[in-house]
């Protein structure tokens, strides 16, 4: 095994059962904060990318690298961790080839500020080549976010961002034949960009840039920033480019799928100034036509909710390409000394013509470890299910810190539970026909998961866990979203035997069901 940066190579075997066809977990594999960033699947087996730190005080960051079985259990993972250098966590960029190997990019900090690097290793986790990135044009520090290399069948091209003065720069390619650097170009537009996704066609690569006006301008809030996309030939000389109209707010293009002849969907967000909410940050999604330069249409997947965290991070297509799926988190704003902000991961379908089928939210609740729950990507298996990918956190990061890598899989109608795409055609009843499901019942882990459809609750939702006798055994609570799945986490230690979960609103509506604790 080539070492080449690292110093240390720790490697585990874990097994973690999962018996059903949808699963949720967070998962501990003994470090101390940890998340995923990158999941690829091949056949039954998914590999996963992610970061973790060795100490208690984050101050040592390595590379997690995992394997996954059919049914979601951990078969092996290792961890990369090199004591001369800090890793900066942005390994988010794994892909498999087509042989026996995997690449992943990403950001490492050396004697100088940051270098970009890629690393190739075999799917055992063996590491086969290793390569910090070389100056561009004389510019040492930079940095590699989003999905952003290629290859062909002899070539290897890796785009990146360099940083000049401290602003947003140009974009490099480098174009490898093995761990041989064959020729650089750089591109410029404007006043700088932020590579961020690139898609490989046949014929070209499509790159998703952040576009920045007004680079060198003091305050960020006065840049103008705009999503482009830019059409790369294979002699790395842009074609193409469409860049949205200044006005439409458009900030980034996380992801990028191809619906036909220069029509692109992207996944983006709108960037709205406003001073009330900081960072006024909203998930879209949007289709483009590069050659006619039109917006086709636009979806809002956010809350009302602007801020920071608020993201649309992957896009799939659904088995017959007919839909796209689209990934992300959503910010929950708080209200001050009663509840803290939270993000919530969610999943959203969008047919062709731009129209929302559903959007499925998967909240954390008041009461468990880890309230936000992120989701950073995703893949499509052959059944089509999705599994997805990110962090679960504490936002007070407790000691020790609450951050742990978050494994959730749905089935293609976005169910954590199953059938919660059924929606009752029974005549509403009080109370007890609210439109609720639990899932699993009996339960055999440490969480339960209730899915709400109704349309008719409002408010804050408290949902509370009785045992026989009609004592209150665990309280949550959480903001009432529709077509959402909560996370409840059942107390440690809980006697197995028969409880009554019960859920009410603000507005006086109950439901409740008899649960049984089996684990």
């Amino acid at each position: 095994m080539k070492k080449l940066l690292f110093a240390t190579l720790f490697c585990f075997h874990l097994v973690i059962g999962f018996t059903q066809s949808t699963y949720n977990r967070r998962i501990d594999l003994g470090f101390p904060a940890m998340f995923f960033t990158n999941i690829e699947c091949q056949e039954d087996t998914c590999f996963v990318l992610g970061v973790a730190s060795d100490s208690f005080d984050l101050g040592n960051l390595g590379t997690l690298f995992l394997q996954l079985g059919n049914n979601g259990t951990v078969d092996t993972h290792f961890y990369y961790f090199n004591t001369g250098q800090t890793l900066t966590g942005f390994e988010n960029n794994m892909r498999l080839l087509s042989s026996d190997s995997i690449i992943f990019l990403g950001t490492i900090e050396t004697e100088l500020p940051l270098r970009p690097w890629f690393v190739r290793l075999n799917k055992e986790g063996d590491i086969l080549d290793s390569n910090i990135f070389k100056n561009v044009q004389g510019v040492a520090s930079n940095y590699v976010v989003g999905r952003n290399w290629f290859t062909d069948s002899i070539y290897t091209y890796i785009t990146y961002g360099f940083l000049f003065n401290n602003a947003i720069g140009a974009l490099a390619i480098d174009k490898y034949e093995g761990d041989l650097l064959k020729e650089q170009r750089k591109i410029t537009y404007g006043d700088g960009n932020w590579h961020e996704s690139l898609l490989q066609l046949e014929d070209k690569w499509i790159l998703g840039v952040r576009h920045v006006k007004n680079n060198l301008e003091p305050n960020p809030k006065n840049r103008i920033y705009q999503c482009a996309l830019y059409s790369i030939d294979k002699n790395m000389q842009v074609t193409q480019e469409w860049i949205s109209p200044p006005d439409s707010n458009y900030f980034a293009a996380y992801d990028l799928l191809e619906v036909d002849d220069d029509e692109y969907v992207v996944a983006t967000l709108r960037y709205d100034k406003d001073e009330n909410f900081g960072d006024p940050f909203v998930p879209w999604v949007i289709r483009v036509n590069t050659f006619t330069k039109e917006i086709l249409w636009s979806i809002d997947l956010g809350l009302d909710i602007p801020n920071q965290p608020n993201a649309s991070t992957k896009l799939l297509f659904n088995l017959d390409s007919t839909a796209v799926f689209i990934t992300g988190q959503q910010f929950e704003i708080g209200i001050l000394n009663e509840r803290p902000p939270q993000v919530h991961g969610f999943l959203s379908k969008v047919n062709m013509d731009g129209e929302l089928q559903w959007i499925r939210r998967y909240l954390g609740t008041e009461g468990s470890q880890f309230p936000d729950h992120k989701i950073l990507d995703a893949a499509l298996l052959a059944d089509g299910s999705i599994i997805m990918v990110g962090e679960s956190t504490d936002l007070f990061f407790e000691e020790p810190p609450g951050q742990r890598g978050w494994l959730l899989k749905v089935d293609s109608f976005g169910c954590l539970v199953p059938g919660c795409q059924l929606v009752s055609t029974e005549p509403y009843e009080p109370d007890q026909a609210l439109d609720v499901r639990v899932y699993p019942n009996p339960v055999v882990s440490d969480q339960v998961w209730v899915y709400i459809a109704d349309d008719r609750l409002s408010g804050r939702l408290q949902f509370s866990l009785f045992d026989m006798q009609g004592r209150q055994v665990q309280q949550w609570s959480q903001t009432y979203y529709q077509n959402s799945t909560y996370l409840l986490d059942i107390p440690p230690g809980l006697a197995t035997g028969a409880y009554i979960l019960r859920l009410e609103d603000d507005q006086g509506h109950f439901w409740q069901e008899k649960l049984m604790i089996g684990r």
